[in-house]
This record gives C-alpha cells, sequence and structure tokens, in this order.
C-alpha cells in the first residue's frame, strides 16, 4: 500500500529530482528546505537507516529462533553475520545484482518454509506459538511501517531518481 501511495509522487519527484539533479534524499530537502534542514535529514536517515538494519537483525534472529530453536543470541549472531557477509559480496554498487540475489533468496526462504510448515511436529507448534505471540498491536504497526516505508527510506529515492519514463516507474514499484 505504501509503494501503490508512494508511486502517485515518484514520477513528480523523479521529474524534479532532473531538473534540480538531485542524488539523494537529503538533495530534496535541501532544495525544499533549505541548507539547514541537510544535517538533520542526514542524521534522521542514518537513523533510519540502523533502526531497520536492527529491525531486520531482530525479526530474523526471531524468526530463525522460532523455527529453528536456535538460541536467540546465536541466531543474532548467525543473521548478523549472513546480512554483513551479503553486504561484503553485493557491495553497494551493484544495486542490480543483490536485488536479484535478494529475490532469489526470498524465494527460496518462502519455499523452504512453506516445506517445513507443512511437516508434523515440533516446527509447526514454534511456527503457530510465534504467530499467536505476535499481537495486534504489533500488526498495526507493521501495517503503518509498511505505509510510510518508502516515504522515508533513503535508498529507494536514487532509485526513483534514476527513472527514465512512467514506464520504468511501472516496473520499479
Amino acid at each position: 500500500i505504501g509503494y501503490i501511495i508512494f508511486s502517485s509522487l515518484a514520477y513528480r519527484l523523479r521529474e524534479l529530482s532532473t531538473h534540480h539533479k538531485f542524488y539523494t534524499l537529503t538533495d530534496f530537502y535541501k532544495h525544499t528546505a533549505g541548507e539547514k534542514a541537510v544535517l538533520p535529514i542526514g542524521m534522521l536517515c542514518l537513523y533510519t537507516m540502523l533502526g531497520f538494519t536492527c529491525i531486520n537483525i531482530v525479526g530474523g534472529a526471531k524468526i530463525l529462533q522460532s523455527m529453528a530453536d536456535i538460541p536467540y543470541p546465536i541466531s543474532v549472531l548467525f543473521v548478523s553475520g549472513f546480512i554483513g557477509f551479503y553486504l561484503i559480496v553485493g557491495g553497494f554498487k551493484s544495486v542490480i545484482i543483490t536485488d536479484v540475489l535478494q529475490a532469489i533468496i526470498i524465494i527460496a526462504s518462502f519455499l523452504i518454509f512453506l516445506f517445513f510448515a507443512s511437516l508434523q511436529g515440533d516446527f509447526n507448534h514454534g511456527l503457530s506459538s510465534f504467530f499467536t505471540d505476535f499481537g495486534r498491536i504489533e500488526i498495526v504497526y507493521t501495517f503503518f511501517m509498511g505505509v510510510f516505508f518508502p516515504f522515508g527510506m533513503p535508498e529507494v529515492w536514487p532509485r526513483i531518481y534514476a527513472l527514465k519514463d512512467k514506464k520504468d516507474l511501472k516496473k520499479v514499484i
């Protein structure tokens, strides 16, 4: 839902970025709010990226702990190591390659998850307790995070700036 809402503004943002040579989220705010906005927006971007990194680590570790009955601290180390390895191998310049790799990993993980979910025994018990422990307020928070995600993620904006036309925008969204 967040990307659908964002897409209505994204092409206009792309046209503005072409005219004013924006490359980052901070560039946009420098143009619209002035030089004084650069440091606060830059710090907010850093805070956001660190926060989402922590969410990925904690969430991945919680899922790994629930599914594989691995102690939480070991799950955190494993997920952190995996993310670190992924960043080192993919690098920041090879966005397309890392996106394809990420898509393959997500699809493979989903298929493995479906396989294990179809089995009987302890796995299903741990899986069901994971989802029953996930309360209503977390669902509301997750929904709102999803809605506002593209508006505040510093990595989304440069991708929008790089679009060639509306056809590319539809592909990206």
